[in-house]
């Protein structure tokens, strides 16, 4: 399916993004929320910095093909999880890097996302989407 992201939806990702950086008590992130033309197979992108806590979130302008549960707003919300995860993701890494006074990043990007989509399975049975 094609998915057209509408002003709306940008509005919901918003309001989203938003309850659930509270809901995770991430109170202490800057979060600046964009309507972007990112590549063509992006929803949503997020850029962060762990040391001065500012992201950038983004969501995309163009239309894009993806598979939607139904649900469109659903859809969207899921996204917005997914990219505000990055930061509640990061931070563990963080605490776990520090733990092992490593250089190297113990978690890849395939196990962070591993973890993401864990949790939005885990809060979809909850009905957190709903």
């Amino acid at each position: 399916m094609n998915l057209q992201v509408t002003t709306d939806d940008y509005i919901e990702f918003i309001r989203f993004g938003k309850k659930v950086q509270q809901d995770f008590h991430l109170g202490d992130w800057d979060i600046v929320y964009c309507f972007d033309q990112l590549p063509i197979r992006k929803i949503a992108t997020i850029e962060y910095d762990i040391t001065t806590m500012n992201a950038k979130v983004s969501l995309n302008t163009l239309t894009c093909k993806v598979l939607i549960d139904n649900n469109e707003n659903k859809f969207i919300r899921k996204k917005a999880f997914h990219e505000i995860s990055h930061l509640l993701i990061g931070k563990l890494a963080l605490l776990v890097d520090c733990s092992q006074n490593s250089d190297d990043s113990t978690l890849s990007d395939c196990e962070k996302h591993s973890i993401i989509n864990r949790l939005i399975n885990s809060f979809d049975k909850l009905k957190y989407f709903d």
